[in-house]
């Protein structure tokens, strides 16, 4: 007789869940439904999930790392010292001069190319700017490295 009469005092709040501390006595609780269930155990596997690939992301930026290393050393080794051919020349006064190449300008490389020129010391003006090149491709590697390790995870 008592069990009901606490029953009856305490409510249940809209919204919330049927724990004792959501107001309903627990001997009244209902049990769980199996969509209920069903969608408590998705989110219990999509945050073990998020928390496995949370410790995968320092291994892919390591990997990543690396493999920085061993493009940007492979691509040093085999460029150009001089003024290679195609457009490469008129880019490369594009950026020692701070000019305009024809169009479209690439206006990005250009700029980058006469930070290079102005901030490294070493080297000939056709090197500085062929080095921008070979930082680029290491980077532009590591990048779609990091996009398929993060792609790969979520997949």
């Amino acid at each position: 007789a008592r069990g009901t009469a606490m029953s009856a005092e305490v409510r249940q709040r809209p919204g919330k869940g049927t724990s004792p501390s959501a107001g309903v006595a627990p001997e009244k609780a209902k049990p769980e439904s199996k969509r209920a269930r069903r969608l408590r155990e998705e989110e219990e596997d999509r945050e073990a999930f998020v928390a496995w690939c949370e410790e995968r992301r320092g291994e892919g930026a390591a990997a990543a790392a690396l493999l920085y290393c061993v493009v940007f050393a492979s691509l040093v080794m085999t460029m150009y010292t001089t003024v290679p051919g195609g457009d490469s020349g008129e880019l490369i006064v594009a950026a020692c001069t701070k000019g305009i190449a024809h169009p479209p300008g690439y206006p990005l490389y250009t700029m980058l190319g006469s930070l290079f020129h102005d901030l490294l010391p070493v080297g000939s003006p056709a090197w500085r700017v062929n080095l921008l090149s070979v930082v680029l491709s290491a980077a532009s590697a590591s990048m779609l490295f990091l996009a398929v390790w993060r792609w790969d995870l979520w997949a």
